[in-house]
């Protein structure tokens, strides 16, 4: 196929997409977005706990095409600093381009996988972006527990850096999202300065993640694990007076 990345209209601009990926890309292109329940009740959360016209840097892990940053880059009444990062070179390549489309001058771009510390390089097999797959499920690590990557066509063997959210540099954190496929354990411990100094809102997916032990990271900075549907969790300040339906509470204490 010729033009595999296309652009398409969106609820948060204009995007380029890959044609051969059957979830995100599509989902873009028939309702507009992607997560769009997610992404507002992470902007409720914030606008209720950060005072306005605060500055706030945000953490795009696994950023894909860029649908947080770009929903993120633009809150009203509030400057903030997205960072995202992306592992997948030639979805990093889209990622640079969706912020381009939309001139988006508040997004710093990494292509990194996001690990517990930063400068070791990893050899991956990245898919054939050519072929039909979900390419959003794309796991680094091999035996991820509840492995659900469908694809069968690969490129060469590429390398890519690790980067740690605590070298990002961050002034003033209120949201780590992880979408990093069996990482999020690896992840949250690169990023203890951060969430020991600002415990910002974290947000991410427990279906292949050593859950128990990222729950015994977050243990000591009082949070409060909100189980939502699709293995979705959102960890919030345990002394925050919240109350997120349906959601099952998981206090660490």
């Amino acid at each position: 196929m010729k033009y595999k990345n296309v652009l398409t209209p969106s609820d948060l601009g204009l995007m380029l997409i890959n044609r051969n990926d059957s979830i995100i890309g599509p989902t873009i292109s028939q309702v507009g977005s992607w997560e769009a329940k997610y992404i507002r009740v992470l902007k409720q959360i914030l606008e209720r706990h950060y005072p306005p016209h605060e500055a706030l840097d945000i953490v795009d892990g696994g950023a894909n095409y860029g649908v947080y940053s770009l929903a993120f880059a633009s809150v009203p009444m509030r400057p903030t600093r997205i960072h995202a990062v992306e592992a997948q070179r030639l979805i990093f390549q889209m990622l640079n381009a969706n912020m381009a489309l939309n001139s988006l001058e508040n997004v710093w771009t990494y292509h990194a996988a996001i690990d517990e510390e930063s400068g070791r390089t990893i050899r991956i097999t990245p898919p054939d972006l050519n072929h039909r797959a979900n390419f959003g499920a794309f796991e680094i690590p091999e035996n991820v527990r509840s492995s659900d990557y469908d694809g069968t066509r690969f490129m060469p063997e590429e390398t890519v850096r690790t980067l740690s959210i605590d070298d990002l540099g961050l002034s003033r954190c209120a949201l780590i999202k992880l979408d990093v496929e069996g990482m999020e354990a690896s992840a949250f411990k690169g990023a203890m300065e951060t969430i020991r100094r600002d415990r910002p809102v974290l947000f991410f997916e427990r279906h292949k993640a050593d859950y128990e032990d990222i729950q015994r990271t977050l243990r000591p900075h009082g949070y409060t694990l909100w189980e939502l549907d699709q293995a979705n969790v959102i960890a919030t300040r345990s002394e925050w007076e919240l109350s997120l339906t349906p959601a099952r509470p998981v206090q660490l204490s």
